[in-house]
């Protein structure tokens, strides 16, 4: 980590990471998408599939330390949550799929609501770019992009595994990421972890 104060900036997000067992179930749709459309979607990671809580940005690196400590001051009091991780969806929709996505469905999805915005309010003074808007806020996992013009049956792939059911989710830890841009797409780096409902444990 930088804290020299060079001006050096990290493109952080807070995120939760799925579990194993959830990292499994995607890989097994993605493998399935990969024989029935062999081309035009670039599918991401399994092993870096994630719902993303708040995106700051680019942050100066001298600020991590800060970040931490907000994650370390924000997890502990929030509960651990329960969703099932389901369907299939699409920004900006279902007709001009660009982003992938998995679902999450439950009656404690409405609390990430507020989760978002506490993180996004908690960490505003810390973000280059303060006048940033806040993006509109939608609970996913996204599973890939579809970075030139739309592959042959994919609407009707989607709409055919729409109902896919991924498995159920004990969502129990908050990460803060950092995202490294590299010609393969972004790498993404655990900084921090937290799990909820316990005590601080500042494991940077």
């Amino acid at each position: 980590m930088n804290e020299s104060g060079t001006g050096e900036s990290w493109r952080l997000f807070f995120a939760a990471m799925l579990p194993p067992e959830l990292v499994d179930a995607v890989r097994r749709i993605q493998s399935r998408a990969r024989i029935e459309l062999p081309r035009g979607v670039r599918w991401s990671q399994p092993e870096q599939a994630h719902l993303t809580l708040a995106f700051l940005g680019d942050v100066p690196a001298e600020h991590v330390p800060r970040l931490v400590n907000a994650l370390g001051s924000f997890a502990p009091a929030q509960p651990p949550l329960e969703f099932e991780v389901k369907g299939l969806g699409a920004f900006p929709d279902m007709r001009r799929p660009r982003v992938i996505w998995a679902g999450l469905e439950g009656p404690q999805r409405d609390l990430l609501f507020r989760w978002h915005a506490e993180l996004w309010q908690a960490t505003a003074h810390l973000r280059i770019d303060q006048s940033r808007a806040e993006s509109r806020f939608h609970p996913h996992v996204t599973l890939g992009r579809v970075p030139g013009s739309q592959p042959p049956k994919l609407q009707e792939w989607m709409a055919r595994h729409i109902d896919w059911h991924f498995g159920h989710w004990r969502l129990d830890e908050l990460v803060l990421v950092r995202s490294i841009l590299t010609d393969q797409g972004s790498v993404y780096q655990p900084i921090a972890r937290q799990k909820l409902g316990e005590e601080f444990t500042n494991n940077q």
